[in-house]
């Protein structure tokens, strides 16, 4: 192989350096125009010049037979194998099965012809068993999304204890009295009781809202916001003691109530309760208000106005809770 790289190297060479010399041939004007009464006429370079384009004509063809021929030695079975493999990740099947072919049609019996069979069979069941579920899916619609009353979202994780449409939405609970608010007539609160636990010292809470079931989708009644379940004291909801049961610098589990007005005409529908896995509420301290530390929603991009099944699918938000479940 090394004799064949030095032949095309010295071929290239002889290219370059025959070429210059017949382009000096075919530029080099005639000596006279006429020749003097008498004397010979001097030999012609012709056969000369078609004998050097004839030998770069060979040579070319060498070079680019050479060029095909090394491309060719570096099909290694490693290096075809590795055709199927990357198409294989790249979840395309007719790639694959084109790599693969040609593996077999030059090593038949190697290990690595094997090996790329394997692959492709296992891109064609995953590939099925993706049909399938999500064929599966459709036939459930909303049925298909999991329910569950716990999740991690964000570096956190959150626990429902309880999810109602109720009249007053109850929280800032300090021993012997609370604070409340009260939906307005026609209206009722979409209220969850819910621990939220952190390892992070100032972490943000996730994104939550009250979804109602509509065909296939679901549609957003309201994001939720946060508020304080209890506070030690009444001192400390007016921020005349630090509440270290409220500060996540200080413990790891922190009670929330959440909340959010929406119609009564949507109390016998099928709601649910969504978190997103982006976090997005800031705790936030203003010394005179009370309390004096609260939560304020930012961007919660993932708490959209429309979900699908394919949006709890992809891990994007999870389903805490749902109210009327058995008109699914």
């Amino acid at each position: 192989m090394n004799d064949q790289l030095n032949f095309a190297a010295r071929a290239a060479v002889a290219i370059i350096l025959g070429s210059q010399l017949l382009a000096c041939g075919e530029s080099a004007p005639p000596a006279s125009t006429s020749a003097a009464p008498g004397a010979a006429s001097a030999p012609t370079a012709a056969p000369e010049l078609k004998s050097l384009q004839a030998e770069i004509t060979k040579l070319k063809a060498e070079v680019t037979r050479l060029q095909a021929e090394n491309a060719d030695l570096k099909q290694t079975p490693a290096a075809l194998l590795l055709e199927v493999q990357k198409n294989a990740e790249a979840l395309d099947p007719g790639k694959t099965a084109a790599a693969l072919q040609a593996l077999v049609n030059r090593f038949p019996s190697s290990p690595e012809a094997q090996t790329g069979g394997k692959l492709a069979t296992a891109l064609t069941a995953k590939i099925m068993a993706a049909a399938d579920e999500k064929d599966r899916l459709a036939r459930l619609g909303l049925k298909a999304i999991k329910v569950s009353a716990s999740a991690e979202l964000g570096g956190v994780s959150i626990k429902v204890n309880g999810f109602d449409l109720v009249k007053k939405w109850i929280f800032d609970d300090y021993g012997h009295q609370h604070f409340y608010r009260e939906a307005t007539r026609g209206n009722l609160y979409a209220v969850a009781s819910v621990s939220i636990s952190s390892k992070a010292k100032d972490p943000l809470l996730p994104g939550i809202g009250v979804y109602q079931a509509v065909g296939p989708n679901l549609v957003l009644l309201s994001p939720m916001a946060y508020e304080f379940q209890r506070w030690m004291d009444y001192g400390s909801y007016l921020g005349n003691g630090h509440d270290f049961r409220n500060d996540f610098s200080h413990t790891e589990t922190i009670g929330f109530k959440a909340g959010a007005e929406v119609s009564e005409d949507y109390r016998s529908d099928v709601l649910f309760l969504v978190a997103s896995k982006h976090a997005c509420h800031k705790r936030e301290t203003e010394r005179f208000k009370n309390p004096p530390v609260f939560y304020t929603a930012g961007n919660c991009g993932m708490i959209k106005t429309t979900l699908t099944v394919d949006d709890f699918s992809q891990g994007n938000v999870v389903a805490l809770r749902v109210l009327n479940v058995g008109k699914l």
